[in-house]
Parts: C-alpha cells; structure tokens; sequence
C-alpha cells in the first residue's frame, strides 16, 4: 500500500487549490474578514493534521526541532500562494501563476523544500 510522503500530500494541496481557487480565495477572505474561526469541525480537521505530521516527524520525515504546528501553517502558505499572491509568482518566476509549466515547477520545489525538512 502506498503511504503519501509530506511531499505528496503538499503538493497535493497544491493541485487542488489551482484545481478549486474560490476554496483558496474563501480561505484568505475568512482569514481578513474574522470569519470561520469558531467552526469545531474545523479545529478537529486541523488538530489531526498536526498529529498527522508530529507522527510524520516520529517517523524522521521532519527534523526533530521544528514544530509540526509551524510547519503544517507554512506549507499551507505555501500551497496557497499561487492563487493568493499570483502578480508576485510572476514577477518572481516570470511564469502565470496558473499556467501548467509554474505549477509543475513549484510543485517540484515545494517537495525539494519539503524533503529538506527532514534534515
């Protein structure tokens, strides 16, 4: 059975947020405007995906001084950041933030950058 690595499941993200970008979009706009903070499904959602990567972390995927929590919220940002700050992926790739070659390439980066956490 194949188990998805930290890199798998952030580029995961990825795809689906170039996939789905009103889910990213309704995420910022919850974030500036105060909303969604009191849903409890939402915080069971979130705790077990920390727990997901402490036991990652348990497993040597991530370096032992780093916070799952930190890390988890990064990599978030990170894979919501084509759709979020798209004029400043171009500016910095020279790439659309949607076009297929930038999220390939990002999407090969983000799992180097990943890899390199467990180090």
């Amino acid at each position: 059975m194949f188990a998805p690595t930290l890199g798998d499941v952030v580029t995961g993200f990825l795809h689906v947020g170039a996939e789905h970008r009103a889910w990213s979009r309704l995420l910022a706009w919850q974030g500036l405007t105060g909303g969604g903070e009191d849903d409890p499904a939402d915080d069971t959602y979130f705790t077990a995906m920390v727990d997901d990567v402490r036991r990652r972390q348990a497993a040597g995927e991530l370096a032992d001084d780093l916070d799952p929590a930190y890390v988890l919220l990064t990599l978030f940002a990170a894979a919501m950041a084509p759709t979020l700050l798209p004029q400043i992926a171009r500016r910095i790739t020279g790439r659309a933030a949607d076009s297929p070659e930038f999220l390939d390439e990002y999407a090969v980066q983000l799992r180097r950058i990943v890899e390199h956490l467990a180090r």
